[in-house]
């Protein structure tokens, strides 16, 4: 029998009160790892550079309200810190970790991409 996992809010709280105990190197070495969590994420658009190392800046990318993404979004930059606490936190990166991610940053994804075909990894 399978269970059903509940919407967790305490999540955000036990990754900030993480990341606000964590030493800088810590910070350092759990920033790496969300950033390449999140990098594998299947993003509206592509690279602006071909040889560029990470996800964002993009070109092709646009808000829902047709606008274009210029840079890194805020958001991504926010559920880059924000897995980086789930990470000091210790917490599992199961349904409650995944929907807090997809909650932050589902609006950027490719509407013909499927995350379930990708190379998303978790540390």
């Amino acid at each position: 029998m399978l269970r059903k996992k509940k919407w967790d809010d305490s999540l955000p709280k036990k990754g900030a009160v993480a990341w606000e105990k964590a030493s800088k190197a810590e910070k350092e070495v759990a920033i790496t790892h969300a950033t390449e969590f999140i990098d594998t994420l299947p993003f509206k658009g592509e690279h602006l550079r071909r040889a560029q190392a990470l996800a964002w800046p993009r070109k092709g990318a646009f808000r829902d309200d047709g606008a274009p993404i210029v840079g890194v979004p805020e958001e991504v930059e926010e559920a880059t810190v924000m897995v980086a606490g789930f990470i000091l936190a210790k917490v599992s990166f199961d349904v409650p970790a995944t929907g807090w991610v997809m909650l932050k940053l589902g609006h950027l994804f490719g509407d013909n991409k499927d995350i379930r075909k990708g190379r998303t990894q978790w540390h």
